[in-house]
């Protein structure tokens, strides 16, 4: 259900759809939002290079992802491993950029 106001302790569920690329993800989340979302823009920002961003981007989402359905739990490791179009996808829903995707039609 879609909120205009964010209760503390507040888990939205996520959903990145399967493609050609890959499997469809669900997870849960606690939602990056106000100053803690500045502070991850700003460090993304402030970082030179592709990889001071991933890594910014990397511990948003492992400090955010309470669950998912790959095998595993989130980690810093496993999400790195994650295919770059699920972590996108995954990273705008976290930041409440993007509502979750539709179940996809391969289900």
């Amino acid at each position: 259900m879609a909120t205009a106001f964010i209760y503390d302790g507040y888990t939205q569920d996520g959903l990145v759809a399967g493609c050609d690329l890959h499997e469809e993800v669900g997870f849960s989340f606690r939602p990056i939002y106000g100053s803690e979302r500045a502070a991850v823009y700003d460090l993304c920002s402030k970082t030179t290079g592709l990889v001071g961003k991933n890594e910014a981007v990397n511990q948003a989402l492992c400090d955010s992802l309470i669950n998912w359905s790959l095998d595993g739990e989130p980690t810093l490791e496993s999400i790195e491993r994650l295919h770059p179009t699920v972590k996108r996808n995954m990273f705008q829903q976290v930041m409440l950029n993007k509502a979750a995707d539709e179940e996809s039609a391969k289900n």
